[in-house]
């Protein structure tokens, strides 16, 4: 709606100047009237911007500020007198009354004729009535752009929430909660007041719970708060019924309310991956929504399922049977999944031996990883995060099972964030690396160029075998003798004893830094 500050800066006249009223500048124009007569000011309205040449009470100053009261009283918009007509300048007893009363008094030039103003403050008031019927055209069609592109149904109940100004639940069949929405912006509710009032209401027949179409759920329109605050009004008929249609069709395409709750952890999946900057009050308002104990201790288990191809769903029921099979003593699986990934937190009790529960879980993914195989199923790349037990550092263990998950080599062997750590540090210290590599592997690595040996690879798993000859003599099918000989080589060209374990530990890094040295990716 037009203001005074719009008609003095925006509506296109010039030269108009505020005599009184600099605090009214932000007072909304409902509707322009002319006073041409001393007793039309009885038909005039609140809000109405009053347009005079100062005619009628040209002569008289106890009509003037009689006008002026009469205008307040109303409340009415402002006064805007044209000059230099009939008196060369706006009254001083007008101006007099008006600062008294605190009535907004505007100077008009005498070039501008009233039908010309009136029509200016006329169309701004039409073209915003109507802009509220072209935003919803606008915001109609992108949710069908959203439908069509099969986007999540989270994207589009969080359209609907910051359209509305309203926060929403939606519901399945059964009356479970599947996403909840609240406005960035303009809501005195937030995700968390949201979700808690989403559980009260569940199975509630309430005047804001309103059935899709397809009656596969229902749509919450939260519209007050516990305290009665927030009175937002809910949509018109004609909107709302297009906007059920739209989210219907949405849940149709994704078979979202087909789906079990464990599947409905997708949600709290999403919710980890997008809202990084979530507080600690709305974590664990959302983890009590979906069922995660923050009060455990957990460490994530994430599978890639990207080389699963069509068989993505068995893969991903299978998962969870095994994990469950495998589980550690005294952890509860907490599952949340995608069409990419497949996660498993493991919850353990709060305080437990951080170190032992990594090597219980370690141990599950093992063996799941090998029941896979051995019922057919491809080798699946698999991340470990490390054990936290703070509810801020909830979407932290799922980044550490990505990332080690991305950085492990292709195989069934998980990968742990805390054994992935020597591999980031490097990476991070090119330098270090390469110091690393020139004094311990430089010489060993030249002698394998010139004569044709596999004296670092026979190095590299001695290591890996915790310095135990024998074993690996096995893993690379040599003799013994054979094993001890290409010690021994090794030992006089790094000038090392392979008997002190910082210098191990120091050959170990080498090894790793001469590995991230060869990736492709560097």
């Amino acid at each position: 709606m037009p203001t005074i500050r719009w008609f003095l800066n925006d509506s296109g006249l010039s030269n108009l100047k505020l005599r009184i009223g600099e605090t009214h500048l932000d007072d909304k124009i409902t509707s322009v009237n002319v006073l041409d007569n001393p007793d039309v000011s009885k038909w005039f309205k609140r809000g109405e911007l009053i347009l005079t040449t100062g005619f009628v009470f040209a002569g008289s100053e106890k009509l003037q500020r009689s006008i002026v009261r009469d205008l307040k009283e109303i409340g009415c918009a402002a006064l805007a007198v044209k000059i230099r007509r009939f008196f060369h300048a706006i009254p001083e007893a007008l101006l007099d009354e008006a600062k008294r009363l605190d009535l907004p008094v505007i100077e008009l030039p005498f070039f501008y004729g009233f039908s010309e103003i009136s029509r200016i403050v006329f169309d701004e008031l039409y073209r915003e009535a109507h802009a509220g019927a072209r935003a919803e055209d606008a915001f109609l069609r992108q949710m069908m752009d959203h439908v069509l592109a099969h986007d999540a149904i989270e994207t589009l109940l969080q359209e609907t929430a910051d359209f509305l100004r309203l926060p929403l639940v939606l519901t399945d069949d059964a009356d479970a909660p599947l996403v909840i929405a609240v406005p960035k912006t303009g809501s005195a509710m937030s995700f968390d007041e949201a979700a808690a009032l989403a559980k009260e209401r569940a199975g509630e027949s309430a005047e804001d719970a309103i059935p899709l179409p397809n009656q596969h759920g229902r749509i919450f329109f939260l519209r007050k708060n516990d305290a009665g605050e927030q009175d937002v009004p809910q949509p018109d008929d004609a909107l709302l019924a297009r906007i059920l249609q739209l989210l219907a069709l949405s849940l149709e395409q994704g078979n979202v309310t087909r789906l079990t709750e464990e599947h409905r952890s997708a949600f709290f999946l999403r919710f980890l991956m997008d809202k990084k900057d979530a507080t600690e009050e709305e974590l664990r308002n959302f983890c009590a929504f979906y069922g995660f104990d923050v009060k455990s201790a957990w460490i994530c288990l994430t599978f890639s399922l990207t080389g699963c191809g069509s068989k993505k769903a068995e893969v991903r029921k299978l998962l969870q049977e095994l994990l469950r099979t495998y589980l550690p003593e005294g952890a509860r699986p907490f599952f949340c999944t995608n069409e990419q990934l497949a996660c498993c937190y493991d919850l353990f009790p709060a305080r437990c031996h951080r170190l032992h529960a990594l090597h219980a879980v370690i141990a599950q993914a093992e063996q799941t990883s090998a029941e896979l195989a051995r019922q057919g199923f491809p080798s699946l790349p698999i991340g470990i995060s490390a054990c936290h037990e703070d509810v801020r550092d909830l979407g932290r263990a799922l980044t550490e099972s990505l990332t080690a998950l991305s950085s492990g080599e292709a195989g069934p062997k998980p990968h742990s964030f805390l054994h992935e750590l020597p591999r980031r540090l490097l990476s991070l210290e090119p330098k270090a690396s390469s110091e690393l590599c020139s004094h311990f592997l430089a010489p060993i690595a030249a002698f394998d160029r010139t004569n044709h040996t596999e004296l670092l690879r026979t190095l590299q798993m001695y290591l890996s075998c915790n310095c135990n000859a024998s074993l690996a003599a096995k893993e690379l099918y040599l003799h013994r003798n054979t094993m001890t000989n290409r010690l021994e080589k090794i030992k006089e060209l790094a000038g090392v004893t392979l008997g002190d374990a910082q210098e191990n530990l120091l050959l170990s890094l080498a090894i790793l830094a001469d590995k991230l040295t060869r990736s492709p990716s560097r």
